[in-house]
């Protein structure tokens, strides 16, 4: 079993920093619209299929 670690930050200004590098990229929602359709029935069918969702 492999072991979390949570992150830490040595300040506000630490926190700040990583969290406006984090939000630098493009959004995975905007990126998720961009795809064929085709692709994003198959990603939805995939993160379902892993993540044990089915109804």
């Amino acid at each position: 079993m492999t072991t979390i670690h949570m992150r830490t930050f040595s300040s506000p200004w630490d926190f700040l920093k990583k969290l406006i590098n984090l939000l630098r990229g493009p959004f995975i929602v905007s990126s998720y619209f961009s795809f064929d359709g085709k692709l994003r029935e198959k990603i939805l069918l995939t993160v379902t299929q892993t993540n044990n969702c089915f109804t």
